[in-house]
């Protein structure tokens, strides 16, 4: 994909990604379930490595890990996990 197409799809997407970062924001602090939160951590993941941001692609992707092993395996909460934060933070550097 080229720059410019990159950059047309990246504004498209700007209101969605960042809802969902918001999203992650509104779980890390209690206020949404680990569900929705595994939701749009994938949907980040996706989203942001296919528009050219593989370091929040990957914060996305380690978060989401994270939600899953909660979820699935019932490990502990993910959102005591010292790690958390700095996650959220590469996140949302992406938007910028």
């Amino acid at each position: 994909m080229t720059e410019e197409r990159i950059a047309v799809l990246w504004e498209r997407f700007r209101g969605t990604t960042t809802r969902r970062v918001e999203t992650l924001e509104a779980w890390y602090v209690g206020e949404l379930d680990h569900r929705t939160a595994l939701a749009d951590a994938h949907k980040l993941t996706g989203t942001l490595g296919t528009l050219g941001r593989p370091d929040g692609s990957l914060a996305a992707a380690q978060l989401e890990q994270m939600l899953r092993a909660h979820l699935e395996d019932a490990q502990g909460d993910p959102r005591r996990d010292p790690s958390v934060p700095q996650l959220l933070d590469r996140i949302r550097a992406c938007l910028a």
